[in-house]
């Protein structure tokens, strides 16, 4: 495996079950690789510092604003494209 190829799918392979063959090669090249265990020690950091921030609060006027634009962007073409549940009206 590629550093090329370890920057493409790392990402793809953290819910990957660890021991799957995909994770295995990554696992091979990064204990060769100081330059990809390094960006993954950076991605690793960045995940931590994201879930150790608390979630941004939205004021309920900008919600609902975003909500009714993302509906109007979203067409229906002859019924083969449907609104996902959260933006139907109940």
């Amino acid at each position: 495996m590629k550093c090329d190829e370890i920057y493409l799918y790392i990402c793809d392979s953290l819910d990957e079950d660890l021991t799957s063959p995909h994770c295995r090669d990554i696992k091979r090249h990064l204990a060769k690789c100081p330059g990809c265990k390094a960006y993954l020690a950076s991605l690793k950091t960045t995940i931590a510092l994201y879930r150790s921030a608390p979630a941004p609060r939205v004021p309920s006027a900008a919600h609902k604003e975003l909500f009714t634009t993302l509906s109007a962007l979203m067409v229906e073409e002859d019924g083969a494209c449907k609104k996902p549940r959260a933006f139907r009206k109940r």
